[in-house]
């Protein structure tokens, strides 16, 4: 849901601003091999009308470098918490489960958009659904894209 044509435009004037032209290869480095220009049209297409949408390009699009590598720590930091506490064998439905998803959840809405119940719902189920988002989580310990999943369904299942 985030506005990437946003992003590499805002990240490619403050780099001109700075001197020095915002490259493919910059803005891959700075999403760790990702290229948003990818999948700009099916992002537009899938949640261009939709407020968080609207919300995460305004956001995004005064984002520096530094804040997009910011970002990145934390969201990094949070799926390390998910994969030690699979690794550990702790169920989804536990206190620690629930506070990674709690945080999960936070990233989202404080660097984003506001991030309803519902939503996170929605996310978690895409997680497990889209092999794009699936091969991410995979890629970092096997079995972490439905554990993650599953502990954002247990926060919310009240």
């Amino acid at each position: 849901m985030i506005g990437w044509a946003v992003v590499r435009r805002r990240t490619a004037i403050l780099m001109i601003e700075m001197g020095r032209t915002m490259t493919d290869d910059d803005m891959r480095k700075i999403l760790d091999g990702f290229d948003p220009a990818d999948h700009e049209a099916e992002v537009e297409h899938r949640w261009g009308n939709a407020d968080s949408y609207t919300e995460s390009r305004r956001r995004t699009s005064s984002y520096t470098e530094q804040d997009w590598m910011r970002q990145r720590e934390e969201s990094d930091a949070n799926v390390a918490t998910f994969a030690a506490l699979l690794r550990d064998g702790i169920p989804t439905d536990q206190a620690e489960a629930a506070a990674a998803a709690t945080e999960h959840g936070a990233i989202i809405d404080r660097w984003f958009y506001p991030l309803s119940p519902v939503a996170h719902v929605g996310l978690a189920q895409m997680y497990v659904t889209d092999p794009r988002f699936e091969a991410t989580y995979e890629k970092v310990e096997a079995g972490l894209a439905r554990y993650v999943s599953d502990a954002i369904l247990a926060l919310h299942a009240d």
